[in-house]
């Protein structure tokens, strides 16, 4: 008996739609999967930022930093980021604190982190009070500078202002 040959065609149609179908089932389950452990981290983070036991166990948008209550609010600058190496990170500031002032003065609708910070010089060490985690602490910070304004002092941090 002789055997039926195939055209090289069938084969090469084969592969193609192997290598689609196989792509395609590999980017649904690692988008899945990257969904749901990101989904948990998100949760993970917020808790970490922000521990209070109120809140349901799923929140709805575990990616966004919340308020205060009004009861445990403080009045300062939220910090959303921290520059690596900057002198913020150096002295131990992180994501989540609180900065309720600088040197003593409060940070307020008055007096904004970026104006107390800019009162002073670079390499001038400063007392900054935060709040984490409802504890206060005092964080000893020596200012730098940046390449594009070296003589405006820098801290290394992005905020955003408490509701106070």
């Amino acid at each position: 008996m002789e055997e039926k040959k195939r055209p090289k065609a069938f084969w090469i149609v084969l592969a193609v739609l192997g290598l689609v179908l196989s792509i395609g089932f590999g980017a649904l389950v690692g988008g899945a999967a990257g969904y749901w452990l990101g989904r948990r981290a998100g949760v993970r983070v917020e808790r970490e930022v922000w521990p209070i036991p109120s809140w349901p166990t799923r929140p709805r948008w575990p990616w966004r930093i919340r308020p205060l209550p009004r009861s445990q609010s403080v009045s300062g600058a939220v910090v959303t980021s921290v520059s690596k190496g900057s002198p913020a990170d150096t002295a131990g500031i992180r994501v989540g604190d609180v900065i309720t002032a600088v040197d003593g003065e409060s940070v307020g609708k008055e007096n904004t982190l970026q104006d107390l910070i800019r009162k002073h010089k670079p390499g001038d060490s400063v007392e900054i009070t935060v709040q984490r985690r409802g504890a206060e602490r005092t964080l000893k910070v020596k200012l730098g500078s940046q390449s594009e304004q070296p003589d405006v002092a820098y801290l290394g941090v992005t905020y955003v202002s408490s509701p106070s």
